[in-house]
């Protein structure tokens, strides 16, 4: 009987792991599932239930939850703190490019067509009580997920157009035809 060496071993388990993967099979038991997800149902919470019991350990050890390495703040080392900001940072871009794809990449009022300046307008001046919810892009972003449909209430506008409307009560100077000179003069 031949034993194979630890290397061989995970060799061979990642070929497993990845061949059951592909042809959409538990990883750990090989059962057929369907809903896109790695494991089964029964293999599914049982990773869930060793996740936490491992992040509970260490955050009671004072460990980071990640990789066990001493906690600085947050139950995170530095190391996975800087690799989350990094995750986080790329699947908000993500966000944020799928959602300007969909609304366009321009001003829909003056034609800026640079990202930085780029943002997203609530057409009726509902923005407020949509923010209360969640941020913005993760928002439509998930709503398009979810349904497969897009709000037809936001418009992508600059920033300079965005705080023009709400200056000017939902008009945009650029549109405004006669330009209003307010009074200027300060007073005490």
């Amino acid at each position: 009987m031949s034993y194979l060496s630890k290397q061989e071993k995970n060799a061979a388990d990642k070929r497993r792991y990845d061949s059951r993967k592909s042809s959409q099979r538990c990883v750990d038991c090989g059962v057929t599932i369907t809903n896109g997800a790695s494991r089964c149902d029964e293999h599914l919470a049982k990773a869930v239930t060793r996740s936490r019991i491992y992040q509970e350990r260490n955050i009671t050890l004072g460990l980071c939850i990640k990789c066990g390495s001493p906690a600085k703040t947050k139950n995170h080392c530095p190391r996975c703190q800087e690799n989350n900001r990094a995750s986080q940072k790329k699947y908000s871009n993500k966000r944020y490019n799928c959602v300007m794809d969909h609304y366009g990449r321009a001003c829909t009022c003056c034609g800026e067509k640079n990202l930085k300046f780029l943002t997203i307008d609530h057409i009726n001046g509902n923005g407020k009580s949509h923010r209360r919810n969640c941020q913005i892009y993760q928002t439509l972003y998930a709503d398009f997920k979810l349904s497969g449909i897009w709000s037809e209430e936001v418009a992508v506008l600059c920033y300079n157009c965005n705080c023009g409307r709400y200056r000017n009560g939902g008009t945009c100077p650029h549109k405004d035809v006669e330009v209003k000179d307010d009074n200027r003069e300060c007073s005490p």
